[in-house]
């Protein structure tokens, strides 16, 4: 069906309406984490140094032996899976791990082989030859300061083989030791004083070079505030974070994990499954429950029909959700209003996190945060659904009905999220919302920027396919 010029003005408009609105979003977000709490975080994190800082007496790494690389597979996880996520052929996988079958589930904890040898730019930041965020330069430099090594590669991706002795450099400056560490040279040469194993003879300065063997004394457990400002990422002018924010948000790299150092997006996969979960059964609640209160209210049943089915959805409207949730759950569980309970709620059963690991688990813990997150938007429908009715000539017009779910939808979307996030906080669901809230206990800013920017992206996406089917259907009622 090819669109009319208005109806493309009307597309346009929505779409830089969208784009606005998210530019707004992701704006407001970048404030609320990346520059409000920003000196806040600094000062706090610095002073930990002063909470069981130690130093330790270390040597200058100059040489490396390369090893085999190992990782822990998963629970469940098979050796193909593990060779596509890795970019690994599973051919190479298969000889590395003959005892394994590669589409069999792997155990928990079992590390699986993955290369005979390490990759390049893993051992120059592993070894301080660059920063992580140089690790592509660390490989160039391997390669110069070992010319007579022949380097494999995967995928484009260089490695060395196990037994390969590398040279790391020839030697390296304090100044240039210490940056690649997070510190600067005045944290070195403060642990490093005249007549200590590092500086017998006072001599150490930031342009002194340290060979391979050299003794130096090195800070544990201290936090400088350069390496904190660096990790939160505030170390640059304030265009150019917010710059810089825009772009990584745009390519979805919200980097690595404060916590575990896993990607944002692999943390927030890991939430998402059992988020999308609940909302989608909570959407098919409030639809069973909403449509056919709508119809009754609306319908030409008799006055005391439509004033019951007015009032059930006025009530499922203003219950809370989380008040009706712990009501649910003393009225299900054993030793609540019954002795002997409905069912069990399997709050820390794993199978119940998943349909498809186990069914009944499942619905035994989703039911109620589905019931309780559904009901509130099922009393919107019905009394959209009502009003939209009652105003057509046709109580029973299906385009009618459809607006009425549109509209609403529209209205209560983010309420409807945000209230189910919720909701998983109270059934322990480790979905989105939990994991947000463990994370800004943890001020693991990455993985919160990730989800909340995963989250308004969502949004906007469903406003505006919300606001098409709301065109369309529009159209069709003025072409009918």
């Amino acid at each position: 069906m090819r669109l009319s010029a208005q109806d493309r003005r009307r597309l346009l408009a929505r779409l830089a309406l969208a784009l606005v609105s998210l530019w707004v979003a992701l704006s407001i977000l970048f404030l609320l984490a990346k520059v409000a709490p920003a000196d806040f975080l600094t000062v706090k994190l610095a002073n930990l140094e002063n909470q069981g800082a130690g130093q330790r007496v270390d040597e200058v790494i100059g040489q490396a032996t390369v090893t085999t690389t190992t990782k822990s597979a998963g629970l469940g996880t098979t050796l193909a899976e593990v060779a596509e996520r890795e970019g690994v052929p599973l051919g190479l996988l298969a000889s590395l791990n003959p005892n394994l079958d590669a589409h069999e589930p792997l155990t928990r904890n079992l590390r699986v082989v993955l290369l005979d040898g390490e990759w390049l730019d893993e051992l120059a930041v592993r070894y301080r030859v660059v920063l992580r965020e140089d690790a592509d330069d660390g490989v160039a430099l391997l390669r110069s300061r070992n010319p007579d090594v022949t380097f494999s590669s995967i995928g484009g991706r260089a490695y060395a083989r196990e037994g390969t002795t590398l040279t790391l450099h020839e030697g390296v400056s304090v100044a240039e030791f210490a940056t690649l560490r997070r510190l600067t040279a005045e944290d070195l040469l403060e642990v490093n004083p005249p007549g200590s194993v590092g500086n017998p003879d006072g001599r150490l300065a930031a342009e002194s070079i340290l060979r391979h063997g050299d003794p130096i004394i090195l800070p544990i457990g201290r936090i400088t505030e350069a390496a904190i400002r660096h990790r939160l990422g505030i170390a640059a002018s304030l265009g150019e974070r917010y710059a810089t924010f825009l772009w990584d948000t745009v390519r979805f790299d919200f980097g690595a994990s404060f916590q575990t150092q896993e990607p944002s997006l692999a943390v927030l996969r890991s939430g998402l499954a059992k988020t999308a979960q609940l909302n989608l059964f909570a959407l098919i609640v409030a639809l069973v429950i909403g449509i056919p209160l709508g119809l009754v209210a609306a319908g030409r049943a008799g006055f005391k029909s439509r004033r019951i089915g007015r009032l059930l959805s006025a009530v499922a409207f203003v219950v809370p959700s989380f008040w009706l949730a712990l009501l649910l759950i003393i009225v299900v569980t054993p030793d609540g209003l019954f002795d002997g309970g409905i069912w069990t709620i399997p709050i820390t059963d794993p199978d119940a996190r998943n349909i498809t690991d186990s069914a009944s688990q499942f619905f035994a813990l989703y039911s109620i945060p589905a019931l309780s997150g559904g009901l509130l938007l099922a009393g919107l429908f019905a009394t959209a659904i009502r009003r939209q009715l009652t105003q057509a000539a046709d109580p029973v017009q299906l385009s009618s009905l459809l607006r009425a779910l549109v509209d609403s939808l529209r209205i209560y979307l983010p309420a409807f999220v945000g209230l189910n996030l919720v909701l998983e906080l109270l059934f322990n669901i480790n979905g989105l919302g939990l994991l947000l809230l463990q994370r800004i206990y943890q001020a693991d800013s990455p993985v919160i920027v990730a989800i909340v920017a995963v989250t308004a992206l969502f949004l906007v996406w469903s406003f505006l396919m919300l606001d098409g089917v709301r065109a369309l259907l529009e159209r069709r009622e003025q072409a009918a």
